[in-house]
C-alpha cells in the first residue's frame, strides 16, 4: 500500500462514518465522491493509473487541458514570457511531495492548473514561498489540510495571485508558529472573502505581513484576525491594501510595537472613515507611516491618533482627506 492509500486510509479511520472492514477501492470511490467537481474531472480524465491517488510506480501524474496524460516533468513544453517560465496547458497534477524540504515556486505560473493531488508534505519541509504563484484559475486546494508545516518558515506569494481561490478552509489545521515570512501570501486573491479558517493560527513569530491581503478586493471582515499575536512582526506595509474594509475594532487589541513599516496599510480602503479602534496603538518602533490612510474619501479625522508615538517616524502619515493628527 503505497503512500497515498495509507493517508486515505487513515483520514477514513478518523472519520466517523468510516466502517473499519470497508474494501479499499470503495474507500477510494468514496473520496472521489466527496471532492469537488474539479477532482472528480480529474479522475475521469485519468487514463494512467488505477486513481489519482494512487500513482503507482510514477512520481507525478499531469493531465492537461487536451486530455494528455503526462508522467514526467521533462515533458511538459513549457514557455517563456517576461518572468520566467510558464504554462498554460496544465489542468491537474497528482504528485508524491514527502521528500521535498524545499516547495518554493514548484507549481508558479501553471496558469490553468484547477486542482492538485499533492499528499506526503512532511515536518522536513522548510519552504513553500511562491508555490502556488500566478495559478490564475485555481480553485480546489482542499488537499492541503494534511500537509505538516510545522518547520516552515517562508510561506510569502504561496497563493498570490490566485485570482479565482475562494475555500481556504484546508488551511484551519495548519501550525505556522514558525513561520516568519507570509509577504504577499494572498495577494490579488480577489474572491477570498473569510479569513475564520485562520483564526487560530500561531503567528507569533512572524516579521513580514507586508501585502498579506494587498488587493483582496472583497475582504471586508477581520473579525477572524483579532486573536493574532503580532509582537514580532516588522513590516506590514500594504498589508490590507485597497480592501473594503469598514470596522478595524478586530485590530484594536493588536501589538504593532515592534512594527517600523506601516505604509500603505490602509491605503486605498474606501469605506474606511473611523480610526477610533486604533487609538491604543503602540507605534514607537514605527520609522514609516507614510500613505497609511490614503485614499478613503470618507475619513474626516485623524484626532484618534492624536497620542501616538511617532518620535522615530521618517515618513510621515498622510490622508488625502485629512491633516495630520
Amino acid at each position: 500500500m503505497n503512500f497515498y492509500w495509507k493517508t486515505l486510509v487513515q483520514i477514513f479511520k478518523d472519520s466517523n462514518s468510516l466502517v473499519l472492514n470497508t474494501p479499499i477501492n470503495k474507500i477510494i470511490i468514496n473520496v472521489i465522491d466527496m471532492a469537488s467537481g474539479f477532482l472528480k474531472q480529474f479522475e475521469k480524465m485519468n487514463t494512467t493509473t488505477k486513481s489519482i491517488y494512487d500513482l503507482e510506480d510514477f512520481e507525478v501524474l499531469i493531465i492537461l487541458k487536451d486530455g494528455t496524460n503526462l508522467t514526467s516533468w521533462e515533458d511538459v513544453e513549457w514557455k517563456e514570457d517576461n518572468y520566467g517560465r510558464c504554462d498554460d496547458t496544465i489542468l491537474y497534477i497528482s504528485e508524491d511531495l514527502s521528500d521535498f524540504r524545499d516547495l518554493s515556486e514548484r507549481y508558479k505560473k501553471l496558469e490553468y492548473l484547477k486542482a492538485f493531488v499533492a499528499c506526503g508534505v512532511s515536518d522536513k519541509l522548510r519552504d513553500l514561498s511562491g508555490m502556488f504563484e500566478n495559478c490564475e484559475s485555481l480553485v480546489d486546494i482542499s488537499g492541503l489540510d494534511t500537509w505538516d508545516v510545522s518547520n516552515v518558515e517562508n510561506m510569502s506569494c504561496m497563493f498570490k495571485e490566485c485570482y479565482k481561490l475562494e475555500n481556504i478552509n484546508s488551511l484551519a489545521s495548519w501550525d505556522v508558529s514558525n513561520v516568519k515570512y507570509m509577504t504577499d501570501m494572498f495577494y490579488r486573491c480577489y474572491r477570498l472573502t473569510d479569513l475564520s479558517p485562520l483564526k487560530d493560527w500561531n503567528v507569533s513569530n512572524l516579521k513580514s505581513m507586508e501585502g498579506m491581503f494587498y488587493l483582496c478586493s472583497h475582504l471586508s471582515d477581520l473579525s477572524p484576525l483579532s486573536g493574532w499575536d503580532v509582537a514580532s512582526v516588522e513590516t506590514m506595509e500594504g498589508l490590507f491594501y485597497s480592501c473594503p474594509l469598514e470596522d478595524l475594532s478586530p485590530l484594536k487589541d493588536w501589538d504593532v510595537s515592534n512594527a517600523k513599516n506601516m505604509c500603505m496599510m490602509f491605503c486605498d480602503c474606501p469605506d474606511l472613515h473611523d480610526l477610533t479602534p486604533l487609538t491604543d496603538w503602540d507605534l514607537s518602533n514605527a520609522e514609516d507611516i507614510g500613505h497609511m490612510f490614503w485614499g478613503l474619501p470618507f475619513l474626516t479625522d485623524l484626532s484618534p491618533l492624536k497620542d501616538w508615538d511617532v518620535s522615530n517616524v521618517k515618513k510621515w502619515i498622510a490622508s488625502s482627506t485629512a491633516a495630520p493628527a
